[in-house]
């Protein structure tokens, strides 16, 4: 298997330089409240009993150490662990901290060819391990680039 922290402190690293940055909530930013990447919809899929304002308390005080390890449990959560190449892990984990797990999942089952239903189950885990990692990678990363697009362009 690949090693989730390293792919959990890559896309961290993407999001957020090093140090410690304070929690934002820029108009422009669709996910609200948010620090290193993390938001009150991201948090509330890892602890769906919570309410709102202890999601947000837990965002403005998260320190980076955090953020990794919340990172780490979220990519176990929808069998990110279960990629053993490293960058298509890293690039699918990069895809669902950006857009979303179900909206990255639902892209890469479309993919594989599967159904695409955003839950990474044995069908989709089978079909991630049998796949040209390299030749998923470019695929998934144009679908990135495409979703990015098509969200400017919705804001604009």
């Amino acid at each position: 298997m690949a090693d989730l922290l390293e792919s959990a402190c890559y896309v961290l690293g993407n999001e957020v330089p090093p140090g410690d940055q304070p929690a934002e909530n820029k108009a422009s930013d669709r996910g609200g409240l948010t620090h290193f990447g993390w938001t009150i919809a991201g948090l509330r899929d890892l602890f769906p009993n919570l309410p709102d304002e202890a999601l947000a308390n837990m965002i403005r005080t998260m320190t980076r150490a955090e953020a990794e390890a919340y990172l780490t449990q979220w990519a176990t959560k929808y069998h990110v662990d279960t990629i053993s190449d490293g960058p298509l892990q890293t690039a699918l984990l990069d895809c669902m901290f950006l857009y979303g797990p179900g909206t990255a999942i639902r892209a890469l089952q479309r993919i594989l060819g599967v159904t695409d239903d955003g839950i990474p189950g044995p069908v989709t885990q089978a079909a991630w391990r049998a796949c040209n990692a390299p030749r998923l990678r470019v695929l998934l990363a144009e679908w990135a680039r495409a979703h990015g697009v098509e969200i400017v362009l919705h804001d604009v």
